[in-house]
């Protein structure tokens, strides 16, 4: 796991419902939300559409194994020596679930 889930979601939707969104428009802004934080890499799908999901804007359910915190940012960590180490002394930690 890279990261949790997202504060910075939470922050913009709570900041979209406090300015009083109507569902479409929150459905709206959850759109750009992802295409703010997740396209240059600064957050994972799943760390955003968790919160997106929790906050009953979105429907989102992984399934088993799918919904992880791999991203763009996270690809160079997987080619790191210090990665493959820890991969190679613990076989399977590392695996997605």
């Amino acid at each position: 796991m890279a990261a949790g889930i997202s504060g910075s979601t939470a922050d913009f939707i709570k900041m979209a419902q406090t300015a009083g969104l109507d569902k479409a428009e929150l459905q709206s802004f959850a759109m750009a939300t992802i295409y703010y934080l997740v396209l240059p890499g600064h957050h994972s799908f799943h760390e955003v559409v968790t919160v997106l999901a929790a906050a009953g804007i979105v429907s989102y359910q992984p399934a088993p194994g799918v919904g992880d915190y791999a991203g763009p940012l996270t690809e160079g960590i997987r080619r790191s020596n210090g990665y493959k180490r820890l991969s190679g002394n613990y076989p399977g930690l590392l695996q997605p679930r």
